[in-house]
């Protein structure tokens, strides 16, 4: 209250530097010995003790200033209660006649007195003020003319204040001019995309540019409880109503209903919806509690000639209108932010209309880095933060692809940047976890347990942050099952799925740890629900189908592996577990295939080529078997990888003797042999022992490797 006095003063009573956004200027002093609470305590307790002193000798000027301190307390409470984001002209009535008083209890006593001086220079100075406080509140009027005039007018008083661009763009909105409202709502002043996003949600909505609204729904915050912070489900439910998904707009008005039964917006938007999906009846009980609540409501008035003009349209049957439902992918974007490969190629082509949107060429980096265009994706992400520097958020998002694409330096530089913005969001130290951990790959750095260590603080800080934080929950997880401590990760992953059931990432990393510990039933349970949640999940895929081998499903497990493939072809776990399976069944034909397909797509790849070179020289089945191919295949990695190489040599000793070659053969595995001792290999140097009597006996290695 004491920090309200100053600009209370010169504010509401005197009319300078108003309008202005209250708790974005006010000083707020905590410390009782601070030199400014005691000049402003002195000043405020001497004011209600003159007060007091002059209304009990019944005084006008008492009631004056009683009356306009008075009405300071609910000014001061806007901000502490966040009631209204601005000072409202209904706050200056109880200051005017306050001030009213004063001015006639000074003019009293000027009337009375006996020096005419006194009295003659009073009254000069008194209209002085009362010419000088009408003066100021003509111009206060004439810049509240319009939406624009006045938030131009705040900001012309504070430069920085983010509510006032908030709001400029918004009154910029509603005239169209997209351009303009872009340039504020966006500003580098906005360190919250809150109320920005909501606005744009709106916006585009009503436009039919349904994509971009959910892209923009989806930034905004859906944490914040209260009437007030109904924002959310009313722009959710109008942009599911627009793309044909009443049962979704049905759904988040009913949240709001239930906070607030007397939301006459919720009303109208509720009775649209019935109407939509053709319940009349409904509506028209619906409109009756409306009128209970507001009978003289426009909204009322125009739910009432809806429903008319819908059964004029339709009879009494109620028949329902036609409606086109969203595609589903659309809607996992809508309701979960998952984004599948087709959503993210929309998602970049709406970028290329929406150049100036930094939330929408945000979102198009973060889709073009996990497509692999991460040079694009990061160029987007620039934009993002230049636009918005003052925000954490884009700059959280730039240390993420950063990572992804391997810009360390990068990354950093925009994590700290982040932080120093906003240390307290658990965004933030999800982002800074997950660049930690990415660093801290290799055992064999120095730095290793420290990048380590500070991921998992990261982590636990945004935990503590954030309970509610499922993507920290289980990423600490997963490093925590990179330190070996699978049970406790365990948990990790548990309490990421209780706070969000379809997380599809936790139930597959939940079924991996659980798969780790022999718990393949429960592990396949969450690979399903994995999958369930996202379709065209590769990891899951992949693990299911391993999982399910080790159980004997072997058909279901080649299923999903190839599912795997199709979604994820260059996934490498993948192909060896279909590698695995076939082998387990003998399918030797089918594993030569795959072996050969998946060298076809990765020429490079030592591995693949040495096992598809090893299947041609050992094959049980004669007419899979080509020699002078495995021949071929094993020389090329032979000198690839190096001449000491023990199971190269081993692969080209088995080729040379399937193409009759017994002597290279033997000479190979010897050498194959000796490396293989040497280096402390005691399984392959037994295998390489049986080998060689077979190479010696001129016979080829004709049996499963």
């Amino acid at each position: 209250v004491v920090g309200t006095t100053g600009w209370y003063l010169r504010g509401l009573l005197l009319g300078w530097d108003i309008p202005v956004v209250y708790h974005e200027v006010v000083e707020r002093i905590y410390g009782i010995t601070h030199w400014k609470f005691l000049r402003g305590g002195m000043v405020d307790l001497g004011s209600l003790i003159g007060a007091g002193w002059a209304l009990l000798r019944k005084r006008g000027a008492g009631l004056g200033v009683v009356l306009g301190f008075g009405a300071m307390l609910p000014f001061a409470s806007t901000a502490w209660n966040g009631v209204e984001d601005y000072v409202s002209w209904s706050y200056l009535y109880v200051p005017v006649v306050g001030l009213a008083f004063l001015a006639g209890a000074v003019a009293d006593e000027l009337r009375f007195s006996n020096r005419r001086g006194l009295r003659a220079g009073g009254v000069v100075i008194l209209g002085l003020f009362v010419f000088f406080y009408g003066t100021q509140q003509v111009r206060l009027n004439i810049a509240s003319r319009s939406a624009e005039g006045y938030w131009k007018r705040v900001l012309g008083f504070n430069p920085s204040s983010e509510i006032a661009s908030l709001e400029l763009g918004k009154a910029y909105l509603k005239r169209g001019e997209e351009a303009q409202a872009l340039r504020f709502l966006f500003s580098p002043g906005i360190t919250q995309l809150h109320g920005s996003c909501l606005a744009m949600s709106r916006y585009y909505s009503v436009r039919g540019d349904l994509m971009v609204s959910a892209i923009h729904l989806r930034r905004v915050s859906r944490e914040q409880k209260g009437l007030r912070f109904q924002g959310y489900e009313m722009a959710a439910a109008k942009l599911f109503y627009a793309a044909g998904a009443p049962d979704y707009a049905e759904e988040v008005l009913g949240r709001v209903l239930m906070a607030n039964p007397y939301s006459i917006m919720a009303l109208e938007r509720l009775a649209e919806v019935w109407m939509l999906k053709g319940y009349v009846p409904a509506a028209e009980r619906l409109i009756a509690e409306a009128l209970k609540v507001a009978p003289f409501h426009p909204r009322v008035s125009r739910m009432r000639a809806m429903v008319e003009a819908q059964r004029r349209a339709s009879g009494a049957s109620g028949v329902s209108q036609i409606v086109h439902p969203p595609e589903p992918g659309w809607l996992r974007y809508a309701l979960r932010k998952m984004r599948d490969p087709r959503l993210r190629e929309t998602i970049i082509q709406s970028s290329e209309h929406h150049r100036n949107d930094p939330v929408i060429q945000m979102e198009a980096g973060v889709c073009l880095v996990r497509a692999g265009q991460k040079a694009r994706g990061l160029s987007k992400l620039d934009f993002a933060v230049q636009a918005l520097s003052s925000c954490a958020y884009p700059w959280a998002m730039k240390c993420w692809a950063a990572t992804v694409a391997g810009a360390y330096e990068e990354a950093e530089e925009a994590g700290q940047r982040a932080q120093e913005l906003d240390p307290s969001s658990p965004t933030v130290h999800g982002v800074l976890g997950f660049l930690s951990g990415t660093l801290a790959r290799d055992p064999k750095d120095p730095a290793y347990r420290h990048k380590l260590d500070q991921a998992i603080k990261h982590y636990r800080q945004a935990i503590q942050l954030e309970p509610r934080y499922a993507t920290g929950h289980n990423n600490l997880g997963n490093l925590l099952v990179d330190q070996g401590r699978s049970e406790k990760a365990i948990e990790y992953f548990r309490h990421a799925l209780r706070i969000k059931p379809d997380y599809a990432e936790a139930h597959n990393n939940l079924g991996t740890a659980l798969a780790r510990q022999g718990e393949s039933e429960e592990a396949i349970v969450h690979f399903r629900q994995a999958l369930r949640s996202r379709p065209d999940f590769a990891e899951a895929h992949s693990n299911l189908g391993i999982a399910l081998a080790r159980q004997g499903v072997s058909e279901e497990a080649i299923h999903h592996l190839q599912q795997a493939l199709r979604i994820k072809p260059d996934y490498p776990e993948a192909w060896n577990g279909l590698v695995m399976v076939l082998m387990g069944q003998r399918r030797f034909g089918e594993v030569i295939r795959v072996l050969r397909e998946r060298l076809a797509r990765a020429p490079d790849n030592l591995s693949v080529a040495l096992r598809l070179a090893w299947m041609l020289a050992t094959s049980p089945e004669p007419d899979l078997r080509n020699g002078s191919e495995a021949v071929r295949l094993a020389e090329r990695v032979y000198r690839t990888a190096g001449y000491n190489n023990p199971r190269a040599l081993d692969v080209l000793a088995a080729a040379y003797a399937e193409t009759g070659r017994f002597d290279e053969a033997v000479q190979k595995a010897q050498e194959a042999l000796q490396l293989a001792v040497s280096s402390g290999q005691g399984e392959l140097g037994k295998r390489l022992q049986g080998r060689l009597k077979l190479y010696k006996a001129h016979r080829g290695v004709h049996k499963q490797p």
